[in-house]
This record gives structure tokens, sequence and C-alpha cells, in this order.
């Protein structure tokens, strides 16, 4: 799934019907998916100077559902619909547990591909901002937002490898607020801190 096409998709199940919230003893009819939801970005030092930029996402690929668990819930078919996020939604508010779930390190290539490729910190981060400045981010290899001082870099490889640095201490408190003006959806924190 292309990136484009992945945001767009991400952004309209966001924006669709969410499930009812559970009672004990009820059921849902629909499957949770997580929708749309602040996101914060953190600046890690570089021991070469400048900061790389990652998500508040999981820093390990998440369990799971089996397929064959939602298609018992839901309906068949159901789980080809469903993005990892919203598994995991439906991982956190209970819904399934135990045999239900599966771990993807091993042996489930495609599932740590996804992961790696939209899901992953430094890469959720690259995405989150070529989004917020769309048009500006462009193309392979290395885009840059000199007055910003940052720096994209984007490599043709497989699994992903997307990143973003902020290229000088004295630019935080402007990336801050730009970000800030830009979207209440994404922020970014200014205290650097280690992964």
């Amino acid at each position: 799934m292309e990136r484009r096409h992945f945001l767009i998709t991400s952004v309209a199940l966001a924006a669709g019907a969410s499930a009812t919230p559970l009672s004990s003893e009820a059921a849902p009819t629909l499957p949770l998916q997580r929708g749309l939801r602040k996101r914060t970005l953190y600046l890690e030092p570089r021991s070469r100077g400048g900061f790389l930029l990652y998500s508040d996402g999981a820093r390990e690929p998440r369990k799971l559902i089996r397929p064959e668990a939602i298609d018992a819930r839901f309906g068949k078919g159901t789980h080809h619909h469903l993005l990892q996020p919203d598994h995991w939604a439906m991982i956190d508010a209970g819904w399934f547990e135990g045999e239900d779930l599966y771990g993807i390190e091993q042996g489930h290539e495609r599932e740590l591909e996804i992961w790696g490729d939209y899901y992953r910190a430094e890469c959720e981060a690259f995405d989150l901002l070529r989004t917020l400045f769309d048009g500006r981010v462009d193309g392979f290899f290395r885009t840059a937002i000199p007055e910003l001082g940052l720096l994209f870099g984007e490599h043709p490889c497989s699994p992903r490898l997307a990143t973003v640095y902020l290229e000088k201490e004295h630019l935080i408190g402007k990336l801050v607020s730009t970000v800030a003006g830009l979207s209440k959806w994404v922020e970014i924190d200014p205290t650097p801190r280690e992964q």
C-alpha cells in the first residue's frame, strides 16, 4: 500500500463509524477502529549533533489479533479491512486476549514489514511531518526545510528507512510553534529525550 493511500485511508477510517463501547455482557457489532488521536513527536539527541524525531508509537512491534478470531466475532473477511492500530485498540480495550493474539516478530514477514513501514516510531514521525508540510517534502533521499532546520531522508529499501532530523537545537522553539500552527493533532515535545 502506498504511503499516500495509507494516510488517506487512515484519515477516512478515523472519520468513519466507530464501535459502541462494550458492556460486560454485550458483544460489539463493529470492530473498534482507533481513529484519529493526538500524536506527540519527541527529539532524540544524536551523538554527532542534532536530533532524530520519533513518534509516541510503540518501540517494538505489538501483537495482532488472529484473522480467524476477528472474522468469528465480526463476520467473514472483516480482518481484511482493519489496520494494525485497529487491532491494538481492540486489544487495549480488552476485546481480545490470550490465544486470539499472535506476535509478528518471526514468521509473519508481511505484518512485520507493514509495522516497519508505517508504525515504527521514526517512520511515523516522518509521515506525520511530511503530511503537515505537504508539497515541501517529496522524492527520495534528502529534502530539507532550512528555516526549521529539518532534514528529511527516505531510502528506497525494505524495510523502509524514513527519518527526519532537526539539525540545530536553537530551532526547537520555532519547530514547536510552527507545528502547533499547522495541526491540533500533532505536537512536538520540546524536551530532548532518549528513545
